[in-house]
């Protein structure tokens, strides 16, 4: 993996732009000078529309299966309360007293 990374990329075809107009702005900041001007791009950029590979799945998936209609809706039902009170019985004893797995049965003179 190693070989395959490289530190430098010395090439006329990758320049960082970025690091050079930093170091444009903070020699500018240093000797009270104006900001650099900005350059403007020759061209404008190339903007990819990134949802256009997934509206196509998408609608080719709704034109299969066709309108199935306005969607169901109902109340989700309240959730059930559990009452966990044992009582008197303390539950770090009780737990103490299972077996290894984990089910407590009751001893024969408690009963």
């Amino acid at each position: 993996m190693d070989s395959m990374t490289v530190d430098r990329l010395d090439s006329p075809e990758f320049t960082d732009r970025y690091t050079e107009a930093i170091a444009r702005i903070i020699e500018a900041e240093r000797e009270d000078k104006p900001l650099p001007a900005v350059e403007e791009p020759k061209e404008p950029a190339q903007v990819l529309d990134l949802m256009a590979p997934l509206r196509e799945p998408v609608s080719e998936a709704k034109a299969t299966r066709g309108d199935p209609g306005p969607a169901d809706v109902r109340e989700l039902p309240q959730p059930q309360v559990v009452d966990l009170h044992l009582g008197n019985t303390d539950f770090h004893e009780w737990s103490r007293d299972a077996d290894d797995d984990g089910i407590h049965r009751e001893a024969a003179g408690d009963a």
